[in-house]
């Protein structure tokens, strides 16, 4: 004789309520177990294998009605509040760690479908050469098992934006990223399921505290739509799934998106009464995780630059031909994110750097607040002779304008300048600043140049026959 349970979902009449009763069942043979069996009525059999068990759950989730089924999961999660000491999350930094991370993400983006295989082994996009671009890494024992990378938005646009129309969700002056490239090394032996939560938690407050995203975008293989919209409460970008998504070899696709302070609030409201084995609000917003590595910030930024003139020759010219492939309005935008003497040190492009590069201050993408005429507006990007702002207000374009600036918490400064241009239908406006600069804008500016200068460094430590050209 089998113990085998039935389980059976009905509604409650006229109530709009669900009920599941699981029910005892005896069975005297192995060939009346078929696995998962549903009748009229719909009454589902399970056996008690394991695996049976985990394919029924998944399948009876399915089957439930959204707000129910959301409702299911939530209670069955279950929060290990320690990651095994010998786990680390951190951004990746060197040529090791990127070509580890972006072999890992080839592999199992082959083995999905999602690319065709390429000779260098590794998934290498343009969006990668972005310095805006942090590939967030998970490490065991030193080596890379796991990777995620958050793309934000320039004007080279979001990968899914060729598929979804995100225009309806963006706000002027708000800063928008897609997070993309999540794969677990499929060699991987523990459960890739234990470190989704963690790396999901390391983005979240990476997001939020060090890069100044307002709003995250998401392409999702339909299949793991629930894991985002049931447990991280995003939202879908459009109802429709999209059939053949190009970014990922023309695979099935659903676009989510994650409003980040309707995210905390409503992630406040579902979760923070429950215990805290299920309370995905505290694990995200409160809980510490000693294996998590964050980049020291004396001031605000919003990126992390880690491509040396190495890396840049070696993933983007070398191995894969990402580069040559850019327009010229492409590599044009990408190449003035990078100061010159930077791009002189990429063998590949040193002639682009002599012909092309533009002669104006380097460019910083920013996501900080300021005040002009009491008015708040938002930095997107900046250099030491100007600034970028977008805002919900509006300016007189004629008259020399007082710049209240936050440098660093609990820091402002005071700038001086005109308006250049205006773009009314995005509401930006173009700052000229006024000379001198302030004692404390020099230094901030330095202190975002220092980030390229220790890649320059590196280089020199590196190829110290290049040292005279410098």
């Amino acid at each position: 004789m089998l113990a085998v349970e039935v389980i059976l979902l009905r509604q409650v009449s006229n109530s709009g309520l669900w009920a599941i009763e699981i029910i005892p069942q005896p069975f005297t043979r192995l060939d009346q177990i078929k696995g998962l069996v549903m009748d009229s009525n719909k009454k589902m059999v399970l056996s008690s294998d394991k695996q049976r068990k985990r394919n029924f759950k998944r399948k009876l989730l399915n089957f439930m009605p959204k707000f129910l089924r959301y409702k299911v999961m939530r209670n069955m999660v279950h929060i290990k509040p320690n990651v095994p000491h010998d786990f680390s999350f951190k951004i990746a930094q060197t040529k090791e760690e990127f070509e580890q991370a972006y072999s890992i993400l080839h592999d199992n983006y082959v083995e999905c479908g999602y690319m065709q295989p390429h000779s260098s082994g590794m998934r290498i996009t343009k969006y990668f050469l972005l310095p805006s671009t942090t590939t967030i890494i998970i490490l065991l024992n030193q080596k890379v098992i796991g990777t995620m990378s958050i793309i934000r938005k320039t004007r080279l646009g979001l990968p899914m934006e060729k598929s979804f129309d995100l225009s309806p969700y963006e706000k002027n002056d708000e800063i928008i990223a897609e997070v993309s490239a999540l794969a677990i090394d499929k060699n991987f032996s523990r459960g890739r399921a234990e470190l989704f939560l963690p790396i999901c938690k390391f983005f979240y407050e990476f997001i939020r505290n060090y890069m100044g995203i307002h709003k995250v975008f998401i392409a999702v293989n339909p299949a793991m739509a629930d894991f985002y919209e049931g447990f991280l409460l995003f939202e879908r970008v459009k109802s429709k799934v999209i059939d053949t998504y190009s970014f990922a070899n023309g695979a099935p696709a659903v676009g989510l998106y994650g409003d980040l302070e309707k995210v905390f609030i409503r992630m406040k409201s579902v979760y923070d009464s429950k215990p805290l084995s299920k309370n995905l609000f505290h694990f995200f917003t409160q809980h510490k995780l000693t294996h998590f590595s964050f980049p020291e910030r004396y001031f605000h930024k919003s990126m992390d630059p880690h491509m040396t003139p190495e890396m840049i020759q070696y993933f983007f010219i070398e191995r894969s031909d990402v580069l040559s492939s850019l327009t010229k309005e492409e590599l044009n935008y990408i190449m003035q994110l990078y100061p010159r003497s930077l791009i002189q040190e990429v063998e590949g492009l040193y002639n682009f750097a002599h012909t092309n590069y533009s002669e104006r201050k380097s460019r910083f993408l920013a996501s900080m607040d300021c005040q002009i005429e009491n008015k708040n507006f938002k930095i997107l990007d900046l250099s030491l002779n100007g600034i970028k702002i977008s805002g919900h207000s509006t300016l007189n374009e004629s008259s020399n304008i007082a710049i209240i600036v936050e440098i660093a918490p609990h820091r402002k400064i005071l700038l001086n300048g005109h308006i250049r241009w205006v773009n009314a239908a995005t509401n930006q406006y173009g700052i000229a600043l006024q000379k001198p600069y302030s004692k404390s804008w020099i230094e901030y500016v330095a202190y975002l140049e220092d980030d390229f200068n220790k890649l320059l460094y590196d280089v020199r430590e590196i190829l110290p026959q290049k040292l005279s050209s410098l």
